[in-house]
């Protein structure tokens, strides 16, 4: 057996190795990702906290029932439709006084001259629905009270 032979035929084997390593191993590692965690986008703009539906809102003044999308930035909340974009309510963050979770409903207080509503009740499809909008609200809500008091 020659020096070429053997040098080309540990080679193979070596690239061998590395490639079922790669793609038995490494790539089932990276196709697995947990559902819950959420993966921040570091360009600056607001991130997706939570998107979902919700089925009725209630304002002071307005009720507008119908299947809407709801979603929650990390600095605003977005009720509307996302295509075409419409938006029924667009609030900040820091316009939130409390959130109020009933297995049927949520209910927000706003400050009215930031939002343009002192009350907003959001119904959805499903209870586990609504306790991730109430849960994600109050996140929101507490995290910007914090950049504010900082």
């Amino acid at each position: 057996m020659s020096l070429a032979t053997w040098f080309i035929s540990s080679f193979l084997i070596l690239l061998s190795t590395v490639l079922a390593y790669y793609f038995f191993i490494e790539k089932p590692k990276m196709e697995k990702k947990p559902n819950n965690v959420i993966e921040l986008q570091t360009d600056g703009f607001d991130f997706i906290l939570y998107q979902g539906k919700v089925k009725e809102l209630v304002t002071d003044y307005n009720r507008y029932l119908a299947d809407m999308d709801i979603v929650i930035y990390s600095k605003s909340i977005f009720i509307g439709f996302l295509n075409p974009k419409y938006a029924y309510l667009e609030m900040p963050a820091k316009s939130i006084h409390g959130v109020k979770y009933e297995p049927n409903k949520i209910l927000v207080s706003c400050c009215k001259e930031l939002c343009g509503t002192s009350k907003l009740t959001i119904k959805g499809a499903s209870t586990k629905e609504l306790y991730m909008i109430a849960k994600k609200i109050d996140f929101i809500s507490k995290r910007s009270k914090k950049v504010k008091a900082i």
